[in-house]
């Protein structure tokens, strides 16, 4: 075989890769517990990590649920089971709690944490901040408690 045949063999191997783990990962396999109560559609930013807090389940939870076999791939668009049938109540949705803050004229994220004496890319995740340079005047931020911190 030639260089360039074995090149495009290889590229041809990781595009099919990638169609097959797009394909399974989108497909939602029903929970043993009786089907999906809940399905959640990506969005840009969304993370397993980020679903598994949003809908309280754990992120195996969520990999098993959706036939994800221990990867953490998603992609905008994909339709995830993220509560199994059978689970009673309604889906908790977290709030931070805190000092609130309106950004000022000057400030940055990496400002604020260090006038509060917290890390940024903490106060980035409990406001929902997907780029920590991008801020603006009058938003309004939860200054985290410590409490939050440490979890």
């Amino acid at each position: 075989m030639t260089h360039h045949m074995i090149k495009r063999a290889i590229l041809f191997a990781i595009a099919l890769a990638t169609v097959l783990s797009l394909h399974v990962g989108g497909s939602v396999a029903p929970s043993q517990a009786g089907g999906c109560a809940v399905q959640h559609t990506v969005t840009y930013g969304d993370t397993l990590y980020r679903l598994s807090i949003r809908y309280g389940v754990s992120i195996s939870l969520l990999q098993e649920m959706n036939g994800l076999w221990g990867s953490t791939l998603i992609y905008v668009g994909q339709k995830l089971c993220v509560r199994p049938g059978g689970q009673e109540g309604p889906v908790p949705q977290p709030q931070p709690t805190g000092t609130r803050y309106i950004v000022q004229p000057g400030d940055s994220l990496f400002l604020i944490a260090r006038r509060y004496g917290i890390d940024p890319y903490v106060l980035a995740r409990v406001n929902n901040i997907v780029n920590i340079n991008r801020i603006y005047v009058g938003q309004v931020l939860i200054i985290p408690d410590f409490t939050i911190q440490a979890q």
